[in-house]
């Protein structure tokens, strides 16, 4: 279940904030640090889409990006899985957190886009 938002902004607009957001570093196998957790960035299609890998003991978290252009602006979803041996036993515990939390990242986001937009 992917969590979405709509902007007025473009999805280059969108694509250039999450590259301003890594460094200009948003390539496939670039590796960066966020709150103690080192990631790793999979699968980016430039302009499009990418994956960040994030890892735990024995869980992995894999949060997916992706960007549509509409013709009023752009659909953004965000959305994440768990694998490894142990994500079976805490998918019912931690999803539905990380699913509000998400909800709120991606909020805050079109607000900041789109507030820098004005300036």
């Amino acid at each position: 279940m992917s969590i979405i938002g709509y902007t007025r902004m473009s999805a280059e607009r969108v694509w250039a904030a999450w590259v301003h957001s890594h460094q200009g570093k948003l390539v496939t196998g670039a590796t960066g640090l966020n709150q103690k957790i080192h990631y790793k960035i999979l699968d980016v299609v430039p302009g499009r889409s990418f994956s960040v890998s994030w890892k735990a003991l024995f869980v992995r978290l894999i949060f997916s990006y992706h960007v549509i252009q509409k013709e009023q602006g752009s659909e953004i979803r965000y959305d994440f899985k768990l694998v490894g041996p142990f994500a079976w036993m805490i998918r019912w515990w931690i999803s539905p957190k990380i699913r509000a939390n998400l909800h709120l990242v991606l909020k805050t986001f079109i607000q900041q886009i789109e507030q820098t937009q004005k300036m």
